[in-house]
Parts: structure tokens; sequence; C-alpha cells
């Protein structure tokens, strides 16, 4: 008696990965539609050069959308896998401070706030535990890491045992996680 296999559930990273695939694609054909219309509207006012300009410009012109598509944007490795480096980094470059000064000892509460925000975005954005985030903020504990995500949680709205909401923290966190996920 064979079993059949759990339903496959795809992690949130991988569900924006497919959304940022999606809109690219959709980016695509609307230049490639563009790039037609303009070549076509090239070679209209070519072929016939008494026509007036606006008459040719004003032409409605439709692309018929490609039955298969040229090229395979899934095995393009166009999306950088995001680390916990990069999220790093970009906290340290938006806060004004070198990786080795983000992540010495000090506990002031501006550092140790970013601190959090870095440890909530690379649980978010990244598939990486608890230990191995903690690791990578100078051998901090779990639970270390677990307390900064949720105080960060907490504070963006998303717990919803808690209804405060940081709009400093808010808007930080949409500006580094904007700068990680579409950098190349």
């Amino acid at each position: 008696m064979s079993v059949a296999a759990p339903a496959y559930h795809p992690t949130d990273t991988e569900l924006r990965a497919h959304q940022r695939r999606a809109a690219f694609r959709a980016s695509i054909e609307a230049k490639a539609a563009e790039l037609a219309a303009s070549k076509l509207r090239a070679a209209l006012e070519a072929a016939h050069p008494k026509m007036p300009a606006p008459a040719i410009a004003d032409a409605p012109l439709y692309c018929l959308p490609m039955k298969e598509p040229w090229f395979s944007i899934e095995t393009a490795a166009l999306v950088k896998q995001i680390t916990i480096r990069d999220i790093q980094l970009a906290v340290c470059d938006r806060i004004g401070l070198t990786l080795a000064e983000f992540l010495a000892e000090r506990r002031n509460g501006a550092l140790v706030h970013a601190r959090q925000v870095a440890m909530y975005l690379c649980k978010v954005l990244t598939s990486s535990s608890y230990p191995v985030i903690g690791r990578h903020f100078g051998g901090k504990d779990h639970t270390t890491v677990m307390h900064g995500f949720n105080k960060v949680r907490r504070l963006l709205g998303d717990d919803p045992n808690f209804n405060v909401i940081d709009r400093e923290t808010v808007d930080f966190v949409q500006l580094i996680r904007s700068e990680v996920e579409f950098c190349d």
C-alpha cells in the first residue's frame, strides 16, 4: 500500500521570488511590445513619408502575446539569493557604521534596535534558523535572536497579541527590505 506524498506548500521566500519573476516577465513583455510598436511606426514613416506624423503616432498598434517564450526566466539566475551578510551590510550602510562596529559588543539603544531589525529581516528574508542567525551576529544565543525578532514584529504590528506600530521602525524595515530584495 503506497502513501501519497503530502502536498507541497511553498515558503514565503519562494512566493516572493515567484511574484518578482512574474513582474519581471510582465515588464519584459511590455517593453517588447513598446519596442515592436516603435519599430513598426518607424517602418510606417519610412514607407509613407507623406503621411502626417500625428496620424502615425496616434495609430493603435497591437502586439499579440507570444505563444512560446523564446527564453526561459526560470532557468536564468536573475534573482540573487539574499544572505545574512547582505542584510547586515544594508543596515550598516543605512545607519552609517562599519560591519565591525555593528557586530561589536556595544549595546547602546540605536545600535541594538538596528541589530534587532537586521535579525528580523534575516528571519523573514532568508531560510536561516535562529541559531544560524545568532552565529552571524557575533555568536548571539538563539533566544537573543528570537527576542529581537519578536520585538520588531510587535513594533511593526505583525503580532496579533499587540497593537503597537512604530512608524520609524516600519519605514526603516521597508527601506532596508526594498534595498536588499532588489539588489544585484
